[in-house]
């Protein structure tokens, strides 16, 4: 018996001594960070490819966001203000080569507002896009900044799942069932950082009068956690979307999207 409490003792003294999978997990919600402003940088990068009756097309946007961010405390969440500092942006198809896109032609505003809980978004109040704007880009920008996080006490294995829906063009719907997996502890910038691996499955259906499209695709990759700023430190994503769309005149033609986005958080 003696030997028993002694082995029961030790056990409990390494869990209480040894940072844990529990202890990360709950330094996984959003809090008003300190200081309460952050700035962030997002490289997009989605080509979209055509092929129908007349041969294949393909059509790319990149486009560089950079965002400060001011936090305030609202009630039990917070208020995000974002300000879209730079911006870059470009067409390219194999008739016309690279063009600049401006804001107005990506239908970018200058400013977005969110609320968010312990979790992650509670409600957008103002967005980063018009609604009705054609520029390829598949993401909602706010949904990257601030991805879905566990309920309190996570431990390394636990996964949690999330449904995102985004507007694309003037008559699509993308919605992704996202399912997270925290991973645990990694050194970045030569800090403790939280890792979480991401992967979704995603349907988009876009209907413009007699124009139809359905895709069903898949994304993967990563965010990095910052326990010290309680924020997203870093993530990158990619997705593949396929399917096909009904032109105008009855024309059948094979979509498939392939992008990547990249975030990284500056100061």
């Amino acid at each position: 018996m003696r030997r028993s409490s002694s082995i029961a003792a030790f056990v409990l003294m390494v869990v209480a001594t040894v940072p844990g999978a529990a202890a990360a997990g709950q330094q996984l919600a959003y809090a008003l960070p300190a200081p309460a402003t952050a700035t962030y940088t997002m490289v997009d990068s989605t080509d979209l490819s055509l092929d129908g009756p007349t041969g294949a097309l393909e059509i790319g946007g990149q486009s560089t966001w950079n965002f400060s961010l001011t936090f305030s405390a609202e009630g039990e969440g917070i208020r995000v203000a974002g300000e879209l500092g730079e911006f870059e942006a470009s067409y390219s198809n194999p008739m016309t080569g690279s063009s600049p896109a401006s804001r107005a032609e990506a239908g970018v505003a200058d400013s977005f507002e969110v609320l968010l809980g312990p979790r992650g978004l509670a409600e957008i109040v103002s967005e980063t896009r018009r609604l009705d704007s054609d520029f390829p880009i598949l993401v909602n920008p706010e949904a990257v900044i601030f991805p879905r996080l566990p309920a309190a006490g996570a431990q390394a294995g636990d996964n949690w799942v999330d449904t995102v829906s985004a507007r694309v063009g003037d008559g699509g719907d993308r919605v992704i069932v996202y399912t997270y997996t925290l991973e645990g502890e990694v050194d970045h910038d030569g800090r403790a950082h939280l890792r979480i691996a991401v992967s979704g499955e995603s349907s988009l259906t876009i209907a413009e009068g007699p124009m139809s499209m359905n895709l069903t695709g898949s994304e993967a990759g990563h965010y990095l956690w910052d326990m010290e700023r309680g924020l997203v430190a870093s993530s990158e994503i990619s997705r593949v979307e396929e399917g096909g769309m009904t032109a105008p005149d009855g024309t059948q033609v094979e979509v498939s999207f392939t992008a990547t986005t990249r975030l990284t958080l500056e100061g």
